[in-house]
This record gives structure tokens, sequence and C-alpha cells, in this order.
């Protein structure tokens, strides 16, 4: 996973270097290019492995993966020991909350669920996008607590946390068909 986000980090390099580029003198064109991705490639490399993938979404989710393989329910820890003092409070918060499947502004299970880039929170579909539309396109985040604001566009669909509630859901059914058909002696 860390060699795709470096890769996907080089492609991201070459593709602005080209855009700046295409807009300079053609005859240095060759050497401003090296000179260039030489500097950003060297501050990329010098960056710590938090820096890098800490914050990256895909990797986030990755390792929230496999973490819940063997820990479900449980919050996971920071990802790296060497992140800086303001990314280590952040983390500590959202690593020591426990996740809810529930839809704050419903109260009821979370129905096509999407989380907020800015705050992290999530909520159903339909609920937060009526609940921002009735607000004028922008809301203060209905969770208790926190003061960030939301809208439409800093949603996307959470399809890791639409697997674990479905998954949630059919362990609560499960467990209530189990007790239904427990035989009391």
């Amino acid at each position: 996973m860390r060699q795709l986000i470096d890769a996907q980090h080089c492609m991201d390099v070459e593709s602005s270097l080209i855009s700046q580029l295409t807009q300079s003198d053609t005859s240095a064109i060759e050497t401003e290019y090296l000179s260039s991705w030489e500097q950003s490639m060297s501050k990329y490399e010098g960056m710590s492995d938090a820096s890098k993938y800490g914050r990256n979404e895909k990797y986030r989710d990755f390792r929230q993966q496999l973490w819940d393989v063997s820990h479900e329910g449980q919050p996971m820890p920071r990802l790296f020991a060497d992140q800086a003092e303001d990314e280590s409070d952040e983390e500590l918060v959202i690593a020591g909350a426990r996740l809810t499947y529930r839809c704050p502004v419903t109260t009821s299970w979370l129905v096509d669920p999407v989380t907020s880039k800015v705050c992290k929170h999530s909520f159903s579909k339909e609920a937060i996008l009526s609940f921002i539309q009735s607000n004028r396109g922008s809301c203060a985040c209905p969770v208790g607590g926190c003061s960030k604001t939301i809208r439409s566009r800093d949603l996307y669909a959470d399809k890791l946390l639409e697997r674990k509630v479905a998954r949630h859901l059919r362990r609560l059914e499960m467990e209530e068909t189990a007790a239904q058909y427990t035989v009391v002696q």
C-alpha cells in the first residue's frame, strides 16, 4: 500500500511539473524539469512515514480494515509513534472514540453512510444532506461538542463504514435469533 501511495505522489509531482513547464521557455525545459523533480522527490523522501502516509485516507482505511479483522469494535491505536504533537492530539481523540453505527441526526442505524472530511463524523446520507440544505448549504456539525462547519462537498461515501454497519446488524440479528430459540431449563 505504501508503494502505491509513493507511486501516486510521483505521478502527482510529474503532472504538476508538466503543467508548470508547458508555460515556461522551451530552451531549458529538460534541465528545469530534472531540477524540479529532484527537489520535489528529495523533499518527499525526507518526510517521516507519519507525514507521508498518516494523513492518507486510503492508507488509513486499509489499516483500519486490517485492524477490524481481529479487533472489531475496538478503537485502532495511533498508526505512527513519531507523529508531530499537533497530529498526535487529534489522533488520540479519533483513536480513543468508539465507533457508533447510529446517525447523530436521526439516531437510527446509518443508511448509506457519508463521512465528513472536515471532522470525520459520519451520518446517514439523506439525513445530513437534508439538514445541510435546510441550513442554506452549510451547517455546524450536529455531533455534540464538534464546532466544525459541514457542507455537502465535504462529505464522501464511506463504503467501509457501510460494510461495518451491515456486519453489525447481521450480528445483532443472529444474536436475537439465538436468544429467541434458547431453551431455558
